[in-house]
């Protein structure tokens, strides 16, 4: 290949859409429902939160006005960058095939972090604060009547854990402001579970075993359907903990800030000081954005490491 600026600048072009092409096929993305997505033009977002969620009552007197400002959180971005370089040599005698790999790399790299920033979120939830100053995964926080409410275990996971773990978000109420109100539950029901691969057989046996016994239907059958059992091999961290998750309300779990997409940006001109002083083309990926917890009251975690109940 002669190498010049037409043929750079096709190139370059076509690196560009064959990134952006991986990152519209990237199939890993497990992540997803796990973040309510808020874009954002400030260095530092102020998340606000209900305490609870809406819901109807009778008209009697006045509106009730919930207050968004009940409880808010801060995330401040962070600036992610992915870069690799490529030898002008490469480019000259037209190894394109193997240029292309590492674009498409750099193409699944991306839906990846934000798949560790979800790691990161559920590993750390049994040390991490949640907007309420209790771990995001924890024993005591306030059921919204007074009474103290367990999101967090230390078990591992069995039928018996399960029973334990479905009853929980029942107990959910919102918060009372007025004595004569009726207690208004949160209707929270848990529909994924995540682990690592040393919970996916119990999450099997509990939920893909139809029968327990000839005759002996298992009550949990399908409970959690297959396509909604994520097992994340990063997530192999926990051992033989997981945690569930509501991921059927408009707010999920977790926040996730945008201030940036991602771009694909190209070094790769004759005049370019990499290109012209180490012969070398340089190609990367950034971003702006970061996540934080939201409501704990659509999780529960266990680390997994007392026996099952």
């Amino acid at each position: 290949m002669i190498l010049n600026s037409e043929n750079g600048r096709a190139a370059s072009r076509n690196f560009r859409a064959i990134f952006f092409n991986e990152l519209r096929l990237a199939a890993d993305n497990w992540w997803r429902d796990l973040f309510t997505i808020v874009p954002s033009d400030n260095e530092e977002e102020i998340f606000n939160w209900m305490v609870g969620l809406p819901s109807m009552r009778e008209w009697i007197g006045d509106r009730r006005i919930k207050h968004v400002s009940q409880a808010s959180f801060k995330i401040r971005a962070k600036e992610w960058e992915a870069t690799i370089s490529v030898l002008r040599t490469q480019i000259i005698f037209d190894k394109l095939a193997q240029v292309r790999l590492y674009i498409q790399q750099l193409g699944q790299s991306f839906p990846r972090h934000y798949g560790d920033m979800a790691v990161d979120l559920i590993v750390g939830g049994f040390t991490s604060l949640a907007y309420d100053n209790q771990f995001y995964f924890d024993g005591d926080h306030d059921a919204g009547d007074g009474t103290t409410y367990a999101n967090g275990a230390t078990y591992k996971f069995n039928a018996n854990a399960w029973r334990q773990i479905r009853r929980q978000p029942a107990k959910l109420v919102e918060p009372v402001v007025n004595p004569d109100d009726r207690k208004r539950y949160l209707g929270i029901r848990y529909t994924d579970a995540f682990g690592g691969p040393d919970v996916e057989s119990a999450f099997e046996d509990v939920f893909s075993l139809q029968y327990l016994n000839p005759g002996v239907t298992n009550p949990h059958y399908n409970n959690i359907p297959a396509e909604r059992r994520h097992i994340v091999p990063e997530l192999a961290g926990l051992g033989e903990g997981f945690a569930f998750f509501d991921l059927s309300k408009p707010i999920k779990p977790f926040a996730l800030m945008i201030v940036k997409g991602v771009d694909f940006v190209a070094l790769d001109k004759p005049d370019d000081w990499n290109v012209f002083n180490h012969k070398e083309y340089v190609y990367g990926i950034d971003s702006i954005d970061n996540a934080g917890y939201g409501l704990w009251e659509l999780a529960f975690g266990s680390t997994g490491t007392t026996a099952a109940p």
